[in-house]
């Protein structure tokens, strides 16, 4: 973001770090105070990094802190801003999709029940949900309060990771590789 790269460190927390000249990055902020960060998304807005089982925090682009969302059920591997919401993967605990149109009191809007979510991609009003031993979940989500679940995408493995493309749909299945699909529903 703008010439920054803010990386989740685990238990070293969150660093920014100026990559415009690539033979001299340099760190100009970091985020010590929680436990473990283990998954970061940066908008215009601001920065919401998922904070394992604390929750996650949302800061200004200087690191500092604007407010935090504590989570009581999973861990808190991945947040994403969509539109005036943040939705956060919470393992067992589903996806938790906050209101956060005030940075300073978001509001929980609903859950998605999942098996184990651990990242997410929306593109175009369709969320994408890499759920583990159940795949990737694909919901529209054009009325955020009420998602309809569009599509599965089952794993012989353990889905970790997805990316989504104008043509393809990319799963990472941990020890299982990586699948590609079409994008044809």
């Amino acid at each position: 973001y703008n010439n920054y790269v803010y990386m989740a460190a685990y238990t070293d927390g969150l660093y920014k770090v100026d990559y415009s000249d690539l033979k001299l990055l340099r760190t100009v902020s970091k985020y010590i105070d929680s436990k473990e960060i283990i998954g970061v998304y940066v908008d215009n807005h601001a920065v919401f990094a998922a904070s394992s089982y604390e929750g996650v925090v949302i800061l200004d682009h200087y690191l500092e802190l604007i407010s935090e969302i504590k989570i009581s059920n999973g861990r808190a591997w991945t947040a994403l801003r969509y539109k005036d919401f943040l939705l956060v993967a919470c393992g067992k605990g589903g996806v938790l999709i906050y209101n956060v149109l005030n940075l300073y009191n978001p509001k929980f809007i609903i859950k998605i029940k999942t098996t184990e979510a651990r990242d997410l991609i929306v593109r175009k009003d369709t969320l994408y949900i890499a759920d583990g031993q159940n795949g990737v979940e694909i919901y529209d989500i054009q009325n955020i309060v009420n998602p309809k679940h569009l599509y599965n995408i089952p794993s012989a493995a353990f889905t970790r990771g997805i990316m989504v493309d104008d043509t393809y749909i990319y799963k990472a299945d941990g020890d299982g590789g990586v699948e590609i699909y079409e994008r044809n529903f």
